[in-house]
């Protein structure tokens, strides 16, 4: 089984360049409103929020780095992107960013 997680984007060009700049791939666009990029074992679908049959707000998507936060954090403040914040927690280290729909993405320390 893989793991497909859709994002309802409002600006979908935007939150493309986004996961971009966090290292996922663009494997397909299949029209101009649902575009499918890849990381791993998973599948992240952008889809136009305007055009979706049934708009939902927001989804929570954690992530593994494959390389140190800070890397993560710099890829994503050269791209033009807001760089988050890497915090403690009681699992271990993470990155907390915000996609430009502004949903929250949790990175965790490889």
């Amino acid at each position: 089984m893989k793991l497909l997680v859709i994002n309802y984007a409002r600006d979908h060009a935007q939150n493309i360049r986004f996961y971009q700049a966090l290292g996922l791939e663009l494997n397909r666009a299949i029209d101009p409103v649902w575009t499918e990029m890849e990381s791993q074992g998973a599948t992240l679908a952008v889809h136009s929020y305007e055009s979706a049959n049934f708009p939902k707000a927001g989804y929570e998507v954690c992530m593994v780095a494959e390389k140190p936060l800070e890397e993560v954090q710099a890829d994503l403040i050269g791209a033009g992107f807001d760089g988050g914040r890497i915090v403690v927690e009681d699992f271990g280290r993470s990155l907390r960013v915000v996609d430009p729909d502004g949903n929250e993405l949790q990175i965790n320390d490889h």
